[in-house]
């Protein structure tokens, strides 16, 4: 199945979305998310719509991993597998700015190199931030990491592009709006967390290449 990056969200996908109430902390926990739908929508600023959108090309979404302890997944969260990417999108309809961050993990017992790659792009499909993430052995003995972005400019959307060749699925959880940081009860070991703000390495520009022609072709 062939992902259009530059696709809009039509009438009948939002009126599918599962809206979020927003926390304090701006926080994206998933906690009421839905196994089987490839949509979650959280509404960031009260007004009962959904204004981060969470897409995937794949099949669904699914919402548990390798289950706990894990440092960077508070099960649930949201997940899919890895037979196309990239494996998910995040569309922010109201624009993000300052920063944002996820905790994620990949069902590999072992160190997983280049697990990751996720950019962050403005409405004209400009490459605002990039990161490339190692995956390490967490607590559940299953790769994991935390990636956390600064930027400047407004984020319209981001993509998660993980290595399909490594591991068949992957999660996402604890997913923070305007904070790089991750949040209480989600602390990374020395060392092992990535911040990245506005990275332009070749992978980064690949991947803008990959969704300025996808926009084209939408």
């Amino acid at each position: 199945m062939t992902f259009q990056f530059g696709r809009r969200i039509s009438a009948v996908a939002l009126a599918a979305v599962i809206i979020a109430t927003p926390a304090t902390a701006q926080t994206i926990t998933f906690d009421d998310a839905i196994s089987g739908i490839p949509i979650y929508g959280y509404d960031s600023d009260g007004d009962t719509v959904a204004d981060v959108i969470f897409t995937t090309p794949t099949a669904a979404f699914f919402t548990t991993g390798p289950g706990e302890p894990q440092a960077y997944i508070d099960e649930p969260g949201l997940g899919s597998g890895t037979d196309v990417g990239p494996e998910m999108r995040v569309d922010f309809l109201n624009g993000l700015t300052g920063a944002f961050g996820f905790g994620y993990a990949v069902d590999q017992i072992d160190d997983a190199p280049m697990a990751l790659q996720f950019g962050l792009f403005d409405s004209s499909n400009n490459l605002l931030a990039f990161a490339a993430s190692d995956a390490f052995v967490g607590g559940s003995n299953f790769a994991e990491n935390w990636v956390g972005l600064t930027f400047s400019g407004t984020a319209a959307y981001g993509l998660f592009d993980f290595n399909e060749g490594l591991f068949d699925a992957y999660i996402i959880d604890n997913v923070t709006l305007g904070s790089a940081v991750p949040p209480p009860g989600a602390v990374p070991e020395p060392g092992t967390w990535l911040m990245m703000g506005g990275g332009l390495g070749a992978a980064g520009l690949g991947m803008r290449r990959r969704a300025k022609t996808a926009a084209a072709a939408a």
